[in-house]
């Protein structure tokens, strides 16, 4: 551990299997919303399960387009919530077509937050 808050070590990510391109769309991730959830919660469920593969494209264009950001950056720049992008980006790295680049920056309240770019 260094001397500043960013001397942190690396992020660890998991290993990917290569995929290919056409099995790259998540078509399996689908918000839910239990049986004994309240009726707004399967509102938004359906909600979510609408908007989930347009955001993930709209993040992934992002960082194609702009380079690696930091979910709060993609948030920002898109006009959305970090921690809604936060969990699309996240599927995207699952997907294998996102990566940590290594780097932090600081986030609005100052910690570090985890830099991302497209695959």
């Amino acid at each position: 551990m260094g001397d500043t808050l960013f001397d942190l070590p690396p992020v660890r990510e998991a290993k990917l299997v290569p995929v290919k391109a056409h099995q790259r769309r998540v078509t399996a991730l689908k918000p839910t919303a239990r049986k004994s959830d309240p009726p707004t919660s399967h509102i938004a469920s359906k909600a979510v399960r609408a908007r989930a593969p347009r955001d993930r494209d709209r993040v992934l264009a992002y960082l194609k387009e702009h380079g690696p950001a930091t979910d709060f950056e993609i948030a920002e720049a898109l006009g959305g919530q970090q921690t809604s992008l936060g969990v699309r980006r996240g599927e995207l790295r699952r997907m294998g077509l996102v990566e940590a680049t290594g780097e932090r920056r600081a986030s609005p309240s100052g910690s570090p937050a985890i830099v991302w770019r497209a695959t």
